[in-house]
């Protein structure tokens, strides 16, 4: 692919006890970019066992993204970058940029489930009558219309970064859908009905400790099937 000799290293641990630990080890003494690791495929049960040397990885890795390359070829990337109104829509598309700028046949689609209303736009333990129902109406068209233009200076800056990493804009889309089964069931719908084979996401949504790992983040990593995971911190 172009890599120079020189470039390229390897090295080997011998009477490794913990796996895991080990590359985690190895990830905070080397200047890496992120760590990356292979998703052996499973079924039934057995994709829900959490001690794993991948999942391990995943929940202790908080500051290197973290790759698990899939069974889909990854040429060409076609790119699902989940992103909301957090810090980690940032770090995600910068990344994305660094990563697959220099990929001219790179596509990014940049996605974002909108959430369930907030509780207090919910009715008031009573029924509401017509100018009740008006007002509450008009009340949650303010707070979507609020939350579009905040995703949209989102995905305008991610655009500006994705351009000028060499990414075409016309092979860049933005995408913004109210949620249907829950975002992450919504995210891994979009997976699959755009055929992407890369997945991007953020440890955790807005208002989560980056130093955990989130419920939705792990939903992805535990039920993505097929693609490539790219889990950013």
């Amino acid at each position: 692919m172009g890599y120079k000799r020189s470039r390229l290293s390897n090295e080997s641990k011998l009477q490794s006890v913990n796996t895991a630990q080990d590359i985690l080890a190895a990830s905070r003494n080397k200047q890496i970019a992120a760590i990356v690791l292979a998703r052996r495929p499973r079924s039934g049960v057995k994709r829900f066992i959490s001690e794993t040397t991948t999942t391990i990885v995943y929940q202790y890795a908080d500051v290197k993204p973290v790759w698990a390359i899939g069974t889909l070829p990854l040429q060409p990337p076609h790119i699902l970058a989940a992103v909301d109104e957090s810090d980690y829509a940032d770090r995600i598309v910068s990344h994305l940029a660094e990563t697959f700028g220099p990929l001219s046949e790179a596509r990014v689609t940049l996605l974002n489930v909108m959430p369930a209303k907030p509780p207090a736009y919910w009715d008031d333990g009573h029924i509401l009558d017509k100018s009740e129902r008006a007002e509450r109406r008009s009340v949650v068209k303010q707070w979507q219309w609020e939350y579009e233009e905040i995703l949209g200076g989102i995905f305008a800056k991610a655009r500006g970064v994705l351009t000028k990493a060499g990414i075409a804009e016309e092979r860049i889309t933005t995408k913004l859908q109210t949620r249907m089964s829950g975002v992450a069931r919504d995210v891994l719908a979009e997976v699959s009905r755009g055929g992407h084979n890369i997945l991007a996401f953020g440890r955790r949504g807005s208002g989560g400790s980056q130093f955990q790992l989130g419920s939705r983040a792990s939903r992805l990593l535990r039920s993505a099937r097929d693609c490539t995971l790219v889990l950013v911190n």
